[in-house]
């Protein structure tokens, strides 16, 4: 059996990343993490008893850093965490098992766990292997998948003013689903080619896709929906949606992440298609008042070619913010 550190008030321990490493599993008991901060090139975690881990060399890598995954109370329950370029708590994801073993490659998530160490830095057995395609990769994924709703809001407004903008026909699989949600099958789902769809997501996909109005639906073609399913895999994951609605140009989504039936956070997404500028709030106490907001600026094909993070304060307010541009 692992030991694991004791994380009682005041302990403060370190990792080290190992050069290349694309991933970092944190032990039972660091899914408490309440807030972050930058020190230098490490990364400092603040737990709710008050200690303390630093991840040395996380912000001196090249390209982008390591995803952070820590076990919350007990060993099937995991979470991304994610952090701005001054250290700063953005995101605190609860993610499936199968997420994780995405994120981690080829590592055996067991042996993945990070050996705290309160004397010295310890390295870690996690794959270099970059988890192409993973549901929950940190950074890109979560942006990625803002835009992709954003676009999802730009085809419902189109199809809303004037018929279905799809070249294709639908198949009558897909006509079904988008025609009445609610009593879609995993069956229909794969006649109509949708992949990533399983009895722990369906109803998470079809609350979201509810929310668009039936004429806004018509526009929706099989990429459109797997897009759709590809937001619900990143942004929800193993969580539950209780609340999906769209109004007008903007979509409100509440997830339950501890699996006790009520909503812990949410997300706003407003989209300008004059513009081509997609506005994400993240809620993450779920009180009324967004902890963080992206702006994403698009290209005329679609593309990101900036992205704008900003960090409010409690009367939503900026207190920070950093530019990402192409």
């Amino acid at each position: 059996m692992r030991d694991y550190i004791d994380l009682e008030q005041g302990v403060a321990a370190k990792v080290a990343l190992v050069q290349g490493q694309e991933a970092i599993l944190l032990p039972e008991g660091a899914g408490d993490v309440t807030e972050s901060y930058r020190s230098g090139a490490d990364l400092v975690l603040v737990l709710d008893s008050g200690a303390a881990i630093t991840v040395e060399g996380y912000f001196s890598a090249a390209g982008e850093p390591a995803t952070i995954v820590a076990q919350g109370g007990s060993p099937d329950i995991y979470f991304q965490l994610e952090v701005d370029d001054d250290g700063a708590l953005l995101k605190k994801r609860k993610i499936s098992r199968e997420q994780l073993e995405e994120i981690l490659g080829d590592a055996d998530p067991e042996a993945a766990v990070a050996d705290l160490s309160l004397d010295e830095p310890v390295q870690t057995i996690v794959s270099t292997s970059n988890a192409e395609g993973g549901a929950a990769v940190a950074g890109g994924g979560i942006s990625g998948a803002m835009v992709v709703l954003g676009g999802l809001l730009g085809v419902a407004a189109l199809a809303g003013g004037g018929g279905s903008s799809g070249s294709t026909p639908a198949t009558p699989a897909l006509q079904s689903i988008l025609a009445n949600p609610s009593s879609a099958t995993l069956a229909q789902f794969a006649e109509a080619g949708i992949t990533g769809v399983d009895t722990s997501n369906i109803q998470d996909v079809i609350a979201i896709l509810s929310a668009f109005p039936s004429t806004g639906r018509t526009g929706f073609t099989a990429s459109d929906l797997q897009n759709l399913v590809e937001f619900t895999n990143t942004y929800v994951g193993s969580g539950d949606v209780t609340s999906a609605v769209v109004t007008g140009s903007d979509i409100a989504i509440e997830v339950d992440t501890d699996g006790d039936g009520t909503a812990d956070e949410g997300v706003t997404v407003t989209v300008n298609p004059e513009t081509n500028v997609t506005v994400a709030e993240f809620d993450a106490n779920l009180d009324g008042v967004p902890e963080s907001r992206e702006t994403y600026t698009l290209d005329s094909n679609g593309n990101v070619t900036a992205i704008e993070t900003s960090t409010l304060d409690a009367n939503g307010n900026v207190t920070s913010t950093a530019f990402d541009a192409d």
